[in-house]
């Protein structure tokens, strides 16, 4: 008896402790789920508190429980003041109604039980501000809804449109302006589809047909046009050349369809684009009148006469003897010399230069010989440039009996053509830099892949080798030559226009500073001991926005050439001012009016020559003799480097030496505090899964061993594709994403697709080559930071901490 009580008692207390087990883990599981829980709300309040837009929830009688801190910025009251408002506080009355009829509705549909229970509802209303004004808002509207899917609460996410709704309205103006244009024109305007049929047309049309409105728009060119005194397979041809891209003017005969009368007019059909149609514009001018007045100037001289004797252009008219039969009073404002002298005399006679005289004769008798029209341009003593355009007179028996010349002052066209050759000529400079540039980035980006494991391997060995080991100083050597390399890439980059960076107030002055105390400027004057370099800094100078980085190279180029200038002894002077440039300066780069820093460096060497300052800024063009060190990129990278600050260059070289001056815009921010870097062990992660993917097997291999170095753990795929189907079936906390991968899809188009399967997917990208446009599309979908290759372990540590955290 006593064994059987004995059994059950401790089968009781096995039970008792299994449910005691049983209770612990529901405990322990409860527990992760309120912490999961805290922590989702912690999120989501994160993100409803730090938004752009005004999140409000309201309660089913529409009195508010919560609206977001954005309220202040938007509409200027506190989270507390917006939350006591009511409807009609918020809203003008015409909006108050339409409100609550959106809601009555929607209340109406939810009722009804058969609505998309997610639905979302948009609205457009004008809210008050605190100060009493109105903005534009738009709204999104749904329920919140608790565990039986009841609502619950209303969820309303409003936009400040304001801007949005100003602009549509300016566009309607504007559009209204154009029409009213349209409507008043002189001249009567046909819009065809490309059949010819009328698709609009203008006040002047109607008056022009006498058309009452609705008559105009069945009818096409054909019935506008045709005429017993056209040939419409010629009309029909020239429709044609139009809709093949031609631009035609021609003279035609139109006919009024209600009097069957025909008038002159001057045609002009024009194919355009509008919207996603082309159209055929058909300009029409009545020429009737000008048709009557040209019959009327052809039989009278004295019209003609007195056309002539007021023309701006000089008119003169030969014989055949080449003696001057009329001259109108222009001739005097170009020659200086009264019309009555030159009746009856040839040029030879009127003492004109030789190769004058010569010119004109010439081709005055080709003009007598030939018949043909004739042009040509000169320059009289008086330095007025002309262009004198000859045509023959006949008579009735169709010979020519004298020759009518026009000359045209033509000074201001050919100043205008000069500035014009000038223009062209830094355009042309300018695209042959762009070229070159490509051709240097491209060679960059092949090269930074080579040498990522030529810089990175160095430095993970180091990592791994003891101090004293015999291995440490070759491969010290190794490394310190890959850093060399990569910096003659970093140079490459920098003449390609494309390199990464990142700009920020600096004062040019402690750049100059810097290396006026660093190791390379010291070296270089222990190789000129006879230079004297000499420091003139504004101690009041402006800021700019730049990269010091960039920045400290420039200066180490010009002082180093300035340098080689004057290696026989002389002077450097390198100078910091501000300037204000209050109109355009016509420089060696034309300066725009603007505030400026400028820096300047002097040397008193021999001078640059007109044809070496041409080139001086194209890459590997240098005039340093054999045996001295430099790859004939330093002019080019500062030209670059000043171009990707906005800033311009002048070069002026005399026998006295060489003045380069380079302009930067200013900048009211001020220079922010310097941030230490972080250590390695700040670097480290918490076994964090990264994809890597990028197409060059050694730069995944270097990738992994950098990023497992660092704790993280490590996949890695060759292609978009492959990134694309490894996102699908796992999960990463992060992408190390290249940018540039062949063949296949780019990184782009990889995150493009990526955070469609993981809208919030983190990723951090990388490129052997540049900071193009694709990378700041990337970077705007949500990517993280830019690293440039090859990329060093600190470099890669710092964006993993960095994406990771956001």
């Amino acid at each position: 008896m006593d064994t059987n009580r004995n059994n059950r008692l401790v089968e009781e207390i096995s039970l008792l402790k299994q449910k005691i087990n049983w209770l612990e883990k529901l405990k322990l599981q409860q527990k992760k789920e309120i912490d999961a829980l805290r922590a989702s709300e912690q999120k989501y309040r994160f993100i409803a508190e730090n938004a752009v837009d005004i999140i409000t929830i309201m309660d089913m009688n529409l009195h508010f429980t919560y609206v977001s801190p954005s309220v202040m910025r938007v509409r200027g009251f506190s989270v507390e003041e917006a939350k006591a408002q009511t409807l009609d506080q918020i809203f003008p009355p015409k909006d108050l109604d339409y409100i609550l009829s959106e809601f009555e509705e929607e209340m109406q549909i939810e009722a009804s039980g058969t609505a998309d229970p997610d639905r979302t509802r948009v609205l457009e209303a004008e809210e008050y501000t605190k100060d009493g004004s109105l903005i534009w808002m738009e709204i999104s509207v749904s329920y919140l809804r608790g565990e039986a899917n009841e609502p619950i609460g209303i969820l309303a996410i409003s936009r400040d449109i304001t801007e949005r709704k100003h602009a549509a309205l300016s566009l309607k103006k504007s559009e209204q302006a154009l029409r009213t244009i349209f409507e008043n024109v002189h001249d009567a305007i046909f819009i065809h589809d490309t059949n010819g049929k009328v698709l609009d047309v203008n006040h002047k049309t109607l008056e022009l047909f006498k058309l009452a409105k609705e008559q105009a728009y069945p009818r096409t060119i054909i019935d506008d046009f045709s005429s017993p005194d056209n040939p419409i397979d010629q009309l029909a041809g020239r429709w044609q050349r139009v809709l093949n891209g031609e631009n035609i003017t021609f003279e035609w005969k139109a006919r009024r369809p209600l009097d069957d009368v025909t008038f002159d007019v001057e045609v002009s059909l024009k194919k355009i684009n509008l919207g996603e149609q082309d159209v055929v514009l058909a300009n029409v001018r009545d020429i009737s009148l000008q048709k009557a007045a040209e019959a009327v100037l052809r039989k009278n001289e004295e019209n003609f006469r007195t056309l002539v004797e007021n023309s701006s252009d000089a008119i003169m008219r030969f014989d055949r003897q080449l003696r001057h039969l009329y001259v109108n009073p222009a001739v005097e404002i170009q020659s200086g010399i009264h019309p009555h002298a030159f009746i009856g005399k040839t040029h030879e006679e009127m003492g004109f230069p030789n190769n004058l005289c010569i010119l004109w004769k010439e081709a005055l008798e080709e003009v007598f010989q030939t018949g043909k029209i004739m042009r040509t341009e000169f320059q009289l003593p008086s330095g007025i440039w002309i262009d004198w355009m000859l045509m023959p007179e006949m008579n009735d028996v169709g010979e020519i009996t004298t020759v009518i010349a026009s000359a045209r002052d033509i000074s201001e066209r050919k100043k205008s053509e000069e500035r014009l050759r000038d223009s062209e000529e830094k355009l042309a400079r300018s695209k042959k830099m762009e070229s070159i540039a490509l051709m240097a980035g491209g060679v960059a980006h092949d090269l930074n892949n080579v040498l990522a494991g030529i810089v990175t391997y160095p430095e993970m060995l180091l990592f791994e080798l003891p101090g004293d080991s015999i291995l440490r100083k070759p491969i010290e050597t190794i490394q310190a030559a890959g850093q060399r390399a990569a910096a003659i890439v970093e140079d490459l980059l920098t003449v390609a226009r494309g390199v990464a960076t990142s700009k920020s107030p600096i004062n040019l002055n402690e750049i100059v500073e810097d290396y006026l105390t660093s190791p390379e400027f010291q070296k270089l004057k222990e190789f000129h001991p006879a230079i004297e370099f000499i420091t003139i800094l504004n101690e009041k100078l402006l800021n700019i926005l730049g990269s010091d980085m960039h920045l400290r190279k420039v200066i180490m180029n010009l002082v180093s050439n300035a340098s080689e200038a004057v290696e026989n002894g002389g002077c450097v002077v390198i100078s910091t001012m501000n300037r204000y440039v209050d109109r355009p300066l016509k420089r060696y780069e034309d300066v725009k009016i603007g505030e400026y820093v400028v820096l300047s460096i002097t040397d008193d060497g021999p001078g640059i020559s007109p044809d070496d300052l041409e080139r001086i800024f194209e890459p590997f063009f240098t005039k340093k003799v054999m045996g001295r060190s430099g790859t004939g990129l330093g002019l080019a990278i500062v030209w670059n480097i000043v171009q990707g600050h906005e800033g311009y260059i002048d070069v002026s070289p005399d026998e006295n030496g060489t003045v380069f001056e380079l302009y930067f815009p200013i900048t009211r921010e001020q220079t922010p505090e310097k941030v230490l870097l972080s250590s390695l062990e700040d670097l480290r992660g918490n076994g964090e899964t990264i994809l890597i993917v990028d197409d060059i097997e050694s730069q995944r291999y270097i990738s992994q061993t950098m990023l497992e170095g660092l704790g993280y753990q490590t996949h890695s795929v060759a292609s978009g594709e492959e990134a694309i189907e490894f996102i699908k079936e796992n999960k990463v906390e992060l992408i190390l994403l290249d940018m540039i991968m062949d063949p296949g899809i780019n990184g782009r188009e990889t995150y493009e697709e990526i955070i469609k399967i993981t809208p919030k997917q983190k990723a951090i990208i990388a490129s052997g080559f540049a900071e193009t446009d694709d990378v700041k599309k990337t970077q705007d979908l949500g990517a993280g930071k830019f690293l440039k290759k090859p990329f060093r372990v600190q470099e890669v540590g710092a964006a993993v901490k960095d994406a990771l955290k956001k």
